[in-house]
């Protein structure tokens, strides 16, 4: 089944897409460790957020967030004492974006198709996201360096181009696994 891997650690760190962090040892989460995470580790939790039912003790999202990311630890952690994993900003995950699981690997390794350009896969949801797209199942994407910044949505510069490879943005960060 994706998303509950079998072997969680030694998951090359040296190989693409993993070296991308620039930072010896440590990667961007899979999608599935993402999700392991999430529901709690072996545990495997059947919560709709990671942690719980109720979002509004466990993340930011537009109901609660005041338009604004928040300080890491100001709700409440899950199982695995992680914080943040739903609302508060999208992660990026290592995976390339495929809209369903059919001929993902089966290790929890991240599924790239080669492509450096291509879509990734978001999770967690933001402080401007729906209780819904919070959901520890709910799945997003996005292309680098080409992502809304909802900061400037209102004014004259509403995105970023796709040739800015870095570039900010206040609902979008990610974990590094090592």
């Amino acid at each position: 089944m994706y998303g509950v891997p079998k072997r969680i650690l030694g998951l090359p760190n040296l190989s693409p897409p993993y070296h991308k962090t620039g930072i010896p040892g440590y990667r961007l989460p899979t999608e599935a460790e993402w999700v392991y995470a999430a529901r709690g580790g072996v545990l495997a939790l059947d919560f709709p957020y990671a942690g719980g039912e109720k979002l509004d003790a466990l993340g930011w999202y537009r109901d609660n967030s005041y338009g604004s990311t928040k300080p890491v630890g100001l709700k409440r952690p899950n199982v695995l004492g992680l914080f943040d994993l739903c609302g508060n900003i999208w992660e990026w995950c290592a995976d390339h974006w495929h809209s369903d699981y059919q001929g993902a690997p089966e290790d929890g390794a991240a599924w790239v198709d080669g492509i450096e350009d291509s879509r990734r896969v978001l999770r967690g949801g933001s402080w401007g996201s729906s209780a819904g797209n919070c959901r520890v199942s709910y799945r997003s994407s996005d292309s680098p360096g080409y992502l809304l910044d909802l900061q400037d949505y209102a004014g004259s510069d509403a995105y970023r181009s796709s040739d800015a490879p870095t570039y900010r943005s206040s609902n979008l960060g990610f974990r590094l696994a090592f």
